[in-house]
């Protein structure tokens, strides 16, 4: 069994750390793992058609609209993108994750019409923490901090975002917070970590963050539990020093910040090469 990887350029050229994806495409490509960078945007032929050594089976790794639309147009090997339909609301997978390990657990769910009337707007306690529950960037989440804040949101969602009077939005009290992390998980066990992008640093120290590592392997393997055993887990350290689940997220279509890309893309080769197994008759 042999896998290949196609990787959008774009996606590439917006991480924080492009020279360490391109380092490790050339390292790969090197120990013999055939992979093809692709301009999606081009739409040149060659850029929809496999013309590298016969794999049987090929990964993707790119933008949401890269990763949905991509086999479209495709001619080649089967494609599997870790990208799992479930993680693009909150309101699929939330219920799925054990209530305790959750952040955000006592808020409500409406849509932007509602939130928008006069009434209602009147009701909503604020500071209020925003969040779309779809996860295709409709627009970023949002912490308001006033009534007359709150007004200023909804004309800059009106004039300014994709957002629709049918999307709808979950409303949270605010909470503060310390520092959050990200984690790769590929088949139930976290590969590597990341602090957010925070004041130009983004690592983290497996000998250093025991305890967060720690947290983010029990949860991966203990309370959580979806149709795909690979994702990105967002955790939270609060100001109490209680550590929580924020949301998780497309293996396939995230930031990885400082993680070992090596190391999970190594990872998800051996899992789309169980899943080509499973795929022969």
């Amino acid at each position: 069994m042999k896998i290949g990887w196609i990787i959008e350029a774009g996606y590439i050229e917006q991480e924080h750390n492009n020279d360490s994806w391109n380092s490790v495409i050339e390292e790969l490509q090197n120990e013999g793992f055939p992979i093809k960078v692709i301009n999606y945007k081009s739409h040149l032929t060659n850029d929809y058609r496999w013309d590298l050594d016969d794999v049987n089976i090929i990964g993707l790794i790119g933008t949401i609209g890269f990763v949905k639309n991509y086999h479209k147009f495709f001619q080649g090997p089967p494609l599997y993108p870790l990208f799992d339909p479930e993680l693009h609301y909150y309101s699929r997978y939330q219920h799925k994750i054990e209530k305790n390990y959750l952040l955000n657990t006592d808020g409500f769910i409406l849509p932007f019409v509602e939130i928008s009337k006069k009434r209602q707007l009147e009701t909503i306690k604020t500071p209020v923490f925003l969040r779309p529950d779809q996860a295709l960037k409709v627009c970023e989440a949002e912490i308001v901090s006033d009534q007359s804040s709150l007004y200023s949101w909804i004309s800059d969602k009106q004039r300014f975002s994709g957002v629709q009077d049918t999307t709808f939005f979950w409303l949270f009290p605010k909470k503060e917070l310390g520092t959050e992390y990200r984690f790769a998980v590929v088949d139930k066990e976290v590969v590597s970590g990341s602090v957010y992008v925070k004041n130009g640093k983004v690592d983290i120290s497996e000998d250093v963050h025991k305890h967060i590592f720690g947290f983010a392997r029990y949860v991966a393997k203990e309370k959580i539990e979806l149709n795909e055993s690979s994702y990105i887990l967002d955790v939270v350290e609060t100001k109490n020093k209680k550590l929580k689940i924020v949301e998780l997220n497309s293996l396939s279509t995230s930031s990885y910040y400082a993680m070992d890309i090596k190391k999970i893309l190594l990872a998800s080769s051996k899992v789309l090469i169980n899943i080509a197994k499973e795929w022969e008759p």
